[in-house]
């Protein structure tokens, strides 16, 4: 990639959400459903020299309820960013 070798992990996040991120309501008969996924390249720094990256293939879920999708959360990269919490604390 742009002319680096950069080591590649692949990995997927998916869960059952017990509500909705966007409208809060909880998610009984079904009202949540599971919507696709969508795949993140995150920076996770180096192990022996050498730059890695995660592809992470995030869940997407539907609400029935407000009729609004979400993705998948993880502590490992904050929301609509590609540079893992890590990195962060290492620059910080």
């Amino acid at each position: 990639m742009n002319g680096v070798t950069y080591q590649v992990f692949q990995a997927r996040l998916t869960y059952t959400p017990k509500a909705c991120e966007k409208c809060g309501v909880k998610n009984e008969n079904h009202s949540v459903i599971k919507h696709g996924t969508k795949t993140s390249t995150i920076k996770l720094g180096y192990i022996i020299f050498q730059p890695v990256l995660l592809r992470l293939k995030k869940q997407r879920f539907y609400c029935k309820v407000c009729d609004q999708m979400f993705t998948a959360s993880t502590s490992l990269v904050d929301k609509h960013c590609y540079i893992s919490n890590l990195i962060k604390s290492h620059i910080a």
